[in-house]
């Protein structure tokens, strides 16, 4: 049950922008219906603020009010925010809004330290549940290395499938010939 992209597939009518990437699966057929750039390496942009999400409703109290502090907004330029100002109050459940609907690295932040106590805690958090997902991980330092650690456990399980499927092969073929050879 195994679907393999080799090349770019076009489709009719489909057009992505230039550094857009896409593919499209008919797992049921195992075709390939459309790829556009599928074997070139791109992170999930968005799975350290799902874990965050996730982490936030594990342990955190949706009613709890979090204090924006001025570490929650000393942020990357050009991060996505929803514009807290240091000082600002607001549940855990609205930051949790303000993270999936808005993407708001500041949300991420507040909700980092209110839950992990601090950014490093919070990560470590992130650590152990990652491990509890079978997220093969050694101490992340950051949380935008679990993306590179999710792609790594992939391609590790991919690659096993893959061995597994030519060891099988080769079983198959030496049967056969052990079976024409009688």
């Amino acid at each position: 049950n195994l679907c393999v992209v080799v090349s770019d597939v076009p489709m009719d009518g489909v057009s992505l922008g230039e550094n857009q990437k896409g593919l499209l699966l008919d797992l049921d057929d195992r075709k390939v219906l459309y790829s556009k750039q599928a074997l070139q390496k791109v992170y999930p942009a968005s799975i350290t603020k799902i874990m965050t999400a996730m982490l936030a409703l594990k342990y955190g109290n949706m009613d709890d009010v979090v204090t924006i502090t001025q570490e929650n907004l000393n942020l990357e330029e050009g991060s996505q925010v929803c514009g807290f100002w240091a000082g600002d109050q607001v549940t855990l459940d609205q930051l949790l809004h303000c993270l999936l609907v808005y993407s708001g690295n500041d949300a991420a932040a507040a909700i980092a330290e209110h839950v992990g106590g601090s950014t490093e805690g919070f990560v470590e958090m992130m650590n152990s549940y990652a491990r509890e997902l079978g997220i093969p991980v050694q101490c992340l330092p950051e949380p935008c290395r679990l993306i590179e650690c999710i792609v790594n456990a992939w391609k590790q399980r991919q690659e096993e499938h893959t061995e597994g499927c030519r060891e099988q092969g080769s079983r198959d073929q030496e049967e056969s010939e052990d079976t024409n050879h009688e």
